[in-house]
């Protein structure tokens, strides 16, 4: 954590359960949770979050950089296309904030940003580069051209992270005594690891059959509904 409020280069806390943070009044620990909620996107760094410049407090330092190694499962890493170990990292600055990855550099420019590009232009490099993806569909073109990637890459550097790496990020759920409602916590907590649970790739194969099951019995409900109306209202059901 660099450059947030009153954390001007904190490094090395390791986040495991449970982590106890403690510290006298006006030591940082809000500053802390804070800068973690904006690594995950829950939360914002806005210019009077950024530090004072050591030399003085009439300028404040460029940027705020807050920075976490992820460790991911295998599903993660292979659909992700990240390291067992992830370096990520979000930065706020006068152009607004970004979310980036430490990952090897590809030798060609076109292949470091490919989440920004459209689904034509995906579709046209990769028949450049002689790939064949399952479809014409953005997300069949961003699963083969990574790899390429990869191949031919000159050192490591930040590049942009995807909407999938957003979307995997933890969530940080601020909880105490005085909440108004701990109910809606609770629920919110629990959506996202039903949300989690749900894309796991062990039990998509169950989910679908459960889901084909309950549309069919949906489809019978519906045909008996409409029976049922067509019955009773022969003029006005069409």
């Amino acid at each position: 954590m660099s450059g947030f409020r009153s954390l001007t280069d904190i490094r090395n806390i390791p986040v495991s359960t449970p982590t106890i943070i403690a510290g006298h009044n006006d030591g940082g620990k809000t500053a802390l949770l804070d800068s973690l909620a904006f690594l995950l996107g829950e939360g914002t760094a806005e210019d009077q979050d950024r530090s004072y410049l050591p030399e003085g407090r009439s300028a404040r330092c460029p940027e705020t950089v807050i920075e976490g190694t992820f460790s991911l499962d295998e599903w993660e890493q292979e659909t992700l296309h990240l390291p067992a170990e992830a370096r990520i990292r979000r930065v706020a600055d006068s152009e607004g904030s970004r979310l980036e990855c430490l990952l090897p550099l590809p030798a060609d420019e076109r292949l470091r940003d490919l989440d920004s590009m459209r689904a034509t232009e995906l579709q046209a490099l990769a028949k450049e580069f002689g790939l064949k993806a399952a479809s014409t569909r953005k997300a069949d073109s961003l699963a083969v051209l990574p790899e390429h990637a990869l191949r031919n890459t000159v050192g490591d550097d930040w590049l942009p992270a995807g909407k999938q790496v957003a979307g995997r990020l933890p969530r940080l759920v601020l909880f105490d005594g005085n909440v108004d409602s701990p109910n809606e916590t609770v629920k919110s907590v629990l959506n996202a690891r039903f949300q989690t649970h749900s894309e796991d790739p062990g039990l998509q194969g169950k989910l679908t059959e459960v889901v084909d099951e309950i549309s069919d019995r949906l489809r019978t409900d519906a045909k008996t509904l409409c029976d049922h109306i067509a019955q009773r209202c022969r003029a006005n059901f069409c």
